[in-house]
């Protein structure tokens, strides 16, 4: 018969004979970060004959927390030893698609929704459906849908410290616009982050006739200076509004334009053509087979003492009771 050793009692263990210095940098370093991920994987929506089909709800990360519930003795030592522990802990909501964001957001009062400090989530677009009329003889679909950046206003008292937008696949155009749109009018948050897996964005070709991505809004322009223009006309200069953008220096190596030894500040200069101030032609330095492939980041940083909060917009054409009703006319529509 095996021998089973009996379980020290907690407060001999190793770890406890540790100088309680070392234990509270362990404990800092455990629990810096607290992550709560909501969604699927795929972070889109699969639309088919069946309707929207997504992939399966993602894999929850591993919980720190749960140690504080296991070991009773930590939770002491920690409260003993950290003043003001839970303030100084950070929580990230991370959400794999917008819609789930809104789900989960849209829904909790102003209150709570204000003490969120940190929000992640992937751009994707949100789908709508607009039928021509209830006495239509057949039902017509005219499928549309809402801007990751137009979403966000539905969170009215969302008040950030930092908000991080991943790129979902999609057009370069409707990314370097989304960008546009938040540093233009967005709200709800001191620092934007938008990340994308390649460098497009800032070096697509703007073509008069591409479809729905024609006109004004996706015209390239060299950034980061006309967004800091913006920003400044829009914070004040006083305040001291920044934007900064990093490039990868590593191809298809996901998460390297986070990392400060694996980046590079990037800058783009107006087009010196004669005649000509704005750029039209797809740029080579970007878009070349050994540069499309690195990440770019986009760091938005409002200016001080500047209200930032998501305000309530008094006339909203529509609320997230009224998206979710469309959403599931969607799903319903496409499975009749």
């Amino acid at each position: 018969m095996a021998h089973i050793q009996k379980a020290l009692p907690q407060q001999q263990s190793q770890f406890y004979r540790l100088p309680v210095e070392i234990r509270v940098e362990v404990y800092e370093k455990v629990f810096a970060l607290t992550e709560f991920s909501f969604g699927s994987t795929a972070g889109s929506c699969h639309w088919d004959s069946t309707g929207c089909t997504r992939s399966q709800e993602a894999r929850p990360r591993s919980n720190r927390l749960a140690l504080l519930r296991v070991c009773k003795a930590m939770a002491r030592d920690i409260k003993k030893n950290i003043p003001n522990w839970p303030d100084r802990r950070g929580v990230l909501f991370d959400f794999e698609d917008t819609k789930v964001m809104l789900e989960k957001l849209a829904t909790i009062p102003t209150a709570t929704l204000r003490s969120i400090r940190h929000v992640r989530f992937r751009a994707t677009p949100l789908p709508l459906v607009i039928y021509p009329g209830l006495q239509a003889t057949a039902p017509v679909e005219f499928r549309c849908t809402v801007d990751p950046a137009g979403a966000l206003k539905q969170l009215h008292g969302l008040s950030l410290d930092r908000l991080t937008v991943v790129e979902s696949p999609g057009l370069p155009q409707a990314q370097y616009d989304m960008v546009n749109r938040l540093v233009a009018e967005g709200n709800g948050w001191r620092e934007l982050r938008f990340i994308s897996n390649t460098s497009e964005m800032l070096g697509y070709t703007f073509a008069g006739d591409d479809g729905a991505h024609t006109g004004e809004r996706y015209h390239r322009r060299p950034q980061p200076s006309t967004w800091q223009t913006s920003l400044n006309a829009r914070d004040g200069l006083a305040s001291a509004p920044s934007v900064t953008i990093y490039r990868s220096t590593v191809r298809s190596a996901p998460n390297t334009v986070l990392d400060p030894r694996t980046r590079s500040v990037y800058e783009q200069s107006p087009v010196a053509r004669p005649g000509e101030q704005d750029p039209e032609l797809e740029d080579p330095g970007l878009l070349s087979p050994d540069e499309r492939d690195k990440e770019m980041l986009v760091v938005v940083r409002r200016g001080g003492g500047v209200h930032c909060e998501q305000h309530q917009l008094p006339a909203m054409p529509t609320t997230w009771d009224t998206l979710t009703e469309d959403i599931a006319d969607i799903e319903i529509f496409n499975r009749s």
